[in-house]
């Protein structure tokens, strides 16, 4: 699957389209959509694509979503799984300030002796998590997941509710626009997308100032909120191994010396591969 820049509606003008259909035929794979994936106002393309070689097909559908000037594609497996256990119902503890700070109280108050005076540090421990775990579900007990309809209910901090229906009423707009096709509906669709925007980019920018100045003392919080209004990920991944001039290296203080002979040699071979030049830099000044 994916985004093929060949138009299959023109498999039967276009040489490229008809190769690139007829190599995946040859191996047994059919396309899935065999309607336009992206529609602009004089032209419709069906350039997004999922293949597949097993019958029979299964059921594929198109989205109608302004994400991009893309339409989504998907497409529905049935898998003939034999489930023998039924799936647990995901249980979940929801914390808010109130009964954090009922749990905080009811710490306060705990004997904590049975912790304090053993000597055996497991035993200690294990009395510690059972005093702890009492009193968190008694104020935090675990709860069934409900699922939340995004369509209702706002998932991120900065859209109200009110802003939440005018998102909706924009994908109607767009919806009709497509469907219809008309001058109207364009102008219509696009006047209220770019008002809602702009909204939008207000109210996210109201909302991270609010917080930075809510913990301009907090340091902490700061470069939290910094990180999530970039949308900087935490994920690390560990390194193993690398490939150094066809060698695979192992051993991590080899592979450290490696990064470090190359980050701190990078700048004086790049500057090696800048051809020669009589200009200067101040040259280019006014």
């Amino acid at each position: 699957m994916g985004d093929f820049n060949l138009d299959l509606l023109k498999h039967e003008n276009n040489n490229k389209s008809q190769e690139f259909l007829e190599i995946l035929m040859s191996g047994s794979f059919l396309p899935l959509i065999s309607k336009p994936t992206r529609i602009v106002d004089n032209s419709a393309t069906l350039i997004d694509n999922i293949f597949c070689n097993t019958l029979p097909l299964p059921e594929s559908s198109i989205i109608l979503s302004d994400i991009s000037d893309h339409f989504p594609i998907m497409t529905h497996f049935t898998i003939n799984q034999i489930i023998t256990k039924p799936y647990p119902i995901p249980l979940r503890r929801r914390a808010t300030q109130e009964n954090l700070n009922s749990l905080a109280a009811s710490l306060d108050n705990v004997d904590w002796s049975c912790v304090k005076d053993c000597n055996n540090i497991n035993s200690s421990f294990d009395n510690f998590l059972n005093v702890f775990n009492n009193h968190l579900d008694i104020h935090i007990p675990k709860q069934k997941h409900k699922r939340v309809n995004y369509k209702t209910l706002p998932r991120l901090p900065w859209i109200s509710k009110s802003l939440l229906r005018s998102i909706n009423r924009k994908n109607n707009l767009h919806y009709k626009y497509k469907m219809k096709k008309t001058v109207n509906s364009k102008i219509k669709y696009t006047l209220y997308k770019n008002t809602l925007t702009k909204i939008l980019r207000l109210e996210k920018r109201k909302y991270y100032s609010n917080q930075l100045t809510l913990y301009k003392h907090d340091t902490k919080n700061t470069w939290k909120i910094l990180k999530q209004a970039m949308n900087v990920s935490n994920n690390k991944s560990n390194i193993s191994k690398i490939r150094s001039h066809n060698d695979i290296i192992e051993d991590p203080k080899n592979i450290a010396n490696i990064f470090n002979n190359h980050f701190s040699t990078i700048g004086a071979n790049l500057a090696k591969e800048i051809p020669p030049s009589e200009k200067n830099c101040s040259d280019f000044l006014g």
